[in-house]
């Protein structure tokens, strides 16, 4: 098998990690804070409630990264169901991804 072949042997691009990131922080988000919610605020443990923060921190700073990577190139914001770079309209806070159609 020739490194063209593997696709665990190319390198992920931007859009691909980016929503590699936001998936996995995304369920661990959910797991902590569904486990916290649970055993209620009280019960939960001071070492679970640091983890939620810092997931929640690492949830918005992954965001903010984004949000001025795109501004940076000057591309636009990327689908985050496919990855297509699409051009920001003014005046329009959700637009249908010409490329899979989600919002």
């Amino acid at each position: 098998m020739t490194p063209h072949e593997n696709p665990m042997a190319t390198p992920l691009s931007w859009s691909q990690s980016r929503l590699i990131a936001y998936r996995i922080l995304g369920i661990a988000l959910l797991a902590v804070g569904g486990y916290v919610q649970g055993v209620t605020l009280d019960n939960a443990g001071y070492p679970w409630l640091v983890a939620f923060g810092v997931l929640a921190f690492l949830m918005a700073g992954l965001i903010v990264v984004d949000v001025v990577y795109a501004a940076w190139r000057g591309d636009g914001q990327a689908c985050r169901h496919c990855g297509h770079v699409r051009k920001l309209k003014s005046f329009r806070f959700s637009s249908p991804c010409p490329q899979c159609g989600q919002g």
